[in-house]
């Protein structure tokens, strides 16, 4: 297996929290339960954890006992750290870990109890046979993968109607498609979602948003650029890119398929994670009940019959980490990255490994780009979060010293996006993501063409010319969706 290398966008933090302050940080996050959504689609809390398992896979590293934080060169990085997808293409056609059809270059899919098309492919015992066996830990992110290898084999079945035969060259050229449509999601439909927009003062100081100051823009560059040797911040992956953990919901309307005509099947949050080969070793088949409707995940505004339904919306981005997130086979477990003291929670495993990782405070960082990066600084707004924020005032008196000069990176980028009135990331932690997932993609092996147009490729294409679509809105997941199952942009909906 290829390893690639992590980085530090700054340096070392010297200061990092005591066990007692860990745990008074944790306590304090676990008694923060706000079940307040945000206008985000739930999808997104699940393909935001797609994004990271495509970019970062920690291994174990080598620590000598007692050591802290871990030296850096010690880690190992086992994920290609740019937006190529090889969390599912994996080593391509000769990867024996990930069925292909050699005949055609298509993926060979997974069926359900029905034998149709609609699961992971899978052993025997139930393990999904995927390049990254994380992708299948719930049943949403393992549907979103099931989603992009069913969009290259679509792909593939358009270049075979031109006259392409080659497997080889059809696998190819359907690869490069997909993972363009991918960068395009990531940068212009996620990021645009997650990122805090532009604002006004009350006093009229006017904000940009970072999406059009980092990613449109391209300016406040953190990370390094050198295709020839691309890499992961340790901030980003340690830190930044898991604000995901405070969107997860306690349940979801998952379909319609309950037996009748707009009754939906709701679902508990650990029936996502306990039906996947990967958490209990499922030998039957996927029912066909538990098939995604992605019409509940994804918000369909743009096609008349299918934007009736109502989508899951994520929780806000804040400190309240659901409580049953505490309580789920597999993610309260060791998790298959660098291991910490203790697995405990959420919130105290993010803590820690903040601090096994020598990662500076959120307080640090931010004095560090206001002096670094003065001019994007003050476009987009950033400023360090107010020492008289309600969380630091209830910590134990010791600990909320130190948390006010010195908050954990974490923390510091969920407390911070509470302040935010949009329900989205705030500038610091939305800078960090923002930069990072543009470097991702900049360092790429694909690279998109300037005239490479995802509209003609999407709404011009063979299946989906006949699918009415209103408004000017960028190409998002719903689109995506659409493109892989047309059915879903004509189903006639009467909710009850």
């Amino acid at each position: 297996m290829e390893n690639w290398r992590y980085i530090r966008l700054f340096e070392q933090g010297k200061v990092q929290p005591s066990n007692a302050e860990i745990l008074a940080l944790s306590n304090s996050i676990r008694a923060v339960q706000d079940n307040t959504k945000n206008n985000i689609p739930a999808g997104y809390t699940y393909f935001g954890q797609f994004i990271s398992h495509d970019l970062t896979f920690l291994g174990n590293g080598v620590r000598e006992p007692g050591e802290l934080p871990v030296k850096i060169e010690n880690l190992s990085l086992r994920r290609n750290p740019t937006l190529n997808l090889d969390s599912i293409y994996g080593g391509g056609l000769d990867d024996s870990q990930v069925p292909f059809d050699r005949g055609s270059g298509k993926f060979i899919l997974g069926v359900d109890d029905r034998g149709e098309e609609h699961d992971l492919p899978r052993e025997d015992s139930g393990r999904a046979r995927i390049a990254d066996p994380r992708n299948d830990e719930n049943l949403v992110i393992a549907q979103i993968q099931l989603l992009f290898m069913k969009l290259h084999n679509k792909i593939v079945g358009v270049l075979q109607s031109k006259g392409e035969s080659n497997d080889r060259v059809l696998h190819e050229l359907a690869r490069t498609e997909v993972i363009r449509i991918y960068q395009y999601l990531v940068l212009h439909d996620f990021a645009r979602r997650i990122l805090p927009g532009s604002y006004t003062t009350r006093d009229g100081r006017k904000f940009e948003s970072i999406y059009d100051v980092v990613i449109k823009q391209g300016r406040g560059q953190l990370m390094p650029r050198d295709r020839s040797d691309p890499a992961m911040s340790l901030e980003l992956a340690g830190a930044a890119l898991r604000f995901g953990h405070s969107m997860v919901d306690t349940q979801y309307d998952l379909n319609f398929s309950n037996g009748k005509d707009g009754e939906k099947k709701r679902v508990l949050l650990e029936d996502l994670f306990s039906n996947t080969g990967k958490n209990i070793n499922r030998v039957n088949p996927l029912t066909s009940d538990l098939k995604i409707d992605w019409r509940f995940f994804f918000r369909f505004s743009n096609y008349p019959h299918s934007q009736k339904v109502e989508p899951n919306l994520a929780r806000k981005i804040d400190l309240s980490v659901n409580i049953q997130m505490f309580k789920i086979p597999g993610v309260n477990a060791a998790p298959d990255s660098y291991p910490t003291p203790e697995h405990v929670d959420i919130a105290k495993r993010n803590i820690q490994r903040g601090r096994e990782l020598g990662l500076k405070s959120g307080q640090e960082i931010c004095t560090i780009l206001l002096n670094r990066h003065g001019d994007v600084a003050h476009r987009i707004g950033l400023q360090a979060l107010s020492p008289d924020l309600p969380f630091f005032k209830g910590l134990k008196s010791g600990a909320a010293e130190a948390m006010v000069a010195n908050t954990p990176l974490w923390v510091y980028v969920l407390l911070e996006a509470d302040t935010q009135q949009d329900s989205r990331l705030g500038r610091l932690g939305g800078w960090i993501v923002a930069d990072g997932l543009m470097a991702a993609a900049q360092l790429s092996e694909v690279c998109t063409p300037p005239d490479w147009n995802i509209e003609k490729l999407i709404f011009e294409s063979e299946g989906h010319k006949n699918t009415w679509r209103s408004g000017l809105s960028p190409v998002d997941m719903a689109d995506l969706a659409v493109f892989v199952e047309p059915d879903l942009a004509h189903q006639e909906v009467s909710q009850h």
